[in-house]
């Protein structure tokens, strides 16, 4: 009998802390995120766009403008270094999605017609209205194909960098199964890190790299 309740004990704590680890994990994100998105870090700045804060990199001057599309692990300070050196020669635009560094997140789906059209929303707060490039990184490379398709005459050229693409369907339907989902179903990846988010361990994980 006392063996039988001592199992039972065991069990009930390891629930517990099955619960309540979760919940102190998403708890710690919402304040450090709150926090996160009240103290940006330079050079960056934050942008009012109808009622939502987008942080942005703007560096650089010259044509043509180079705007930079980071995947979902990943937020705009991770291309500060190679932001600066293109620099030199180009005006060249980072910024986080919402929900990404310092930009607060925004209700409803995140799907790439939203994203294009943030992107829209941001080149013309900013004055860019000539054709630019697109760096597209992962998830971001989505975005900037649906940006590219849906207004070329803003675009000069798509730069993309391990990216998640248009052709996932045809892949699919046309690739054998073991060939898709090892090489290029990222589906099982993007469930992971939305897990990940909503815990905080993607924030706690990310450093800002320094700039100086």
């Amino acid at each position: 009998m006392k063996r039988i309740h001592r199992r039972f004990r065991i069990t009930l704590w390891a629930a517990g802390c099955a619960i309540a680890l979760p919940l102190l994990l998403f708890i710690c994100n919402a304040v450090i995120s709150s926090r996160w998105a009240d103290n940006p870090e330079p050079p960056g700045r934050q942008i009012d766009l109808d009622g939502q804060r987008f942080y942005v990199t703007d560096t650089g001057a010259g044509d043509p403008t180079i705007v930079i599309l980071h995947d979902i692990l990943s937020f705009s300070p991770e291309w500060w270094s190679i932001q600066r050196d293109l620099s030199a020669s180009a005006r060249v635009i980072s910024y986080d999605r919402p929900g990404y560094g310092w930009s607060r997140g925004r209700g409803g789906p995140r799907d790439s017609d939203r994203a294009a059209r943030e992107l829209m929303e941001l080149l013309d707060r900013l004055g860019i209205t000539r054709p630019c490039i697109l760096v597209g990184h992962g998830l971001g490379g989505l975005y900037a194909q649906q940006f590219a398709f849906l207004h070329p005459d803003r675009v000069r050229s798509v730069i993309l960098v391990d990216p998640v693409t248009v052709g996932h369907g045809r892949y699919r339907e046309e690739l054998r199964s073991a060939v898709y989902q090892n090489l290029i179903n990222r589906a099982p990846y993007i469930e992971v890190l939305r897990v990940m988010s909503i815990s905080g361990l993607i924030r706690s994980l990310n450093i800002v790299p320094q700039t100086r």
